[in-house]
């Protein structure tokens, strides 16, 4: 099938960058889409001032439908976006392991100033609270319950969870579909599983469920 006016975005999450999407970007370069690794300030900027970023980013992209796939924070960035400048182009959202209900990690972390200082503006803004109404967008959520991760090194994180959040922190209400995978929170990077699920979902609005 010809893609060629179809553009897919992959937003990396906290203290990444957009190389870290790599894996993740195969099996859509591979369906013919014009593929591009976003790379954003995830410390050194809110996320008013990201969407703004994200924005003028997308409104250049020689595409008719811009799909975006995205990691942990990356995925509040994407709703940052819908919410403050929300761009001209249809297309369908992936969000992995993603902070949607907050993240009592970050809450926790976020009391002591080196905590708040290593964590950044966007994560301040998330810890806040986000009160967004829906996107109107074709939403496909992919949680994780491997529970490995730096997480569990914070006392009181609630089980089940992927080593930093929790599935019900990564639940989103208004989800199209929502599946979930025995995948660690930063293993899903890596993984064969995930990637093929988030492609499947940017291709017909739903999750793979033979698979």
């Amino acid at each position: 099938m010809n893609r060629a006016r179809e553009t897919v975005v992959l937003l990396h999450g906290l203290w990444l960058a957009g190389w870290c999407m790599a894996f993740l970007a195969r099996p859509f370069r591979h369906a013919g889409y014009d593929v591009r690794l976003y790379t954003y300030p995830s410390v050194g900027a809110n996320l008013e001032q990201n969407a703004d970023r994200l924005s003028r980013y997308v409104r250049v992209l020689p595409a008719d439908t811009v799909h975006f796939v995205s990691h942990s924070l990356g995925g509040i960035v994407v709703r940052a976006l819908f919410h403050y400048a929300p761009p001209a182009q249809p297309g369908r959202v992936v969000t992995i392991v993603a902070p949607h209900g907050g993240s009592y990690v970050a809450a926790t972390l976020s009391r002591y100033r080196l905590g708040r200082a290593a964590l950044g503006h966007s994560v301040a803004d998330l810890v806040a609270g986000l009160s967004w109404p829906p996107s109107g967008r074709e939403i496909g959520v992919i949680r994780g319950h491997g529970g490995r991760g730096l997480g569990r090194m914070v006392p009181g994180l609630a089980s089940p969870n992927d080593g930093v959040l929790t599935l019900e922190e990564m639940a989103l209400p208004e989800a199209r579909d929502t599946i979930t995978l025995d995948r660690s929170h930063s293993a899903t990077l890596l993984a064969p599983d995930v990637a093929h699920q988030a492609c499947h979902f940017i291709q017909h609005g739903a999750f793979d469920r033979a698979r």
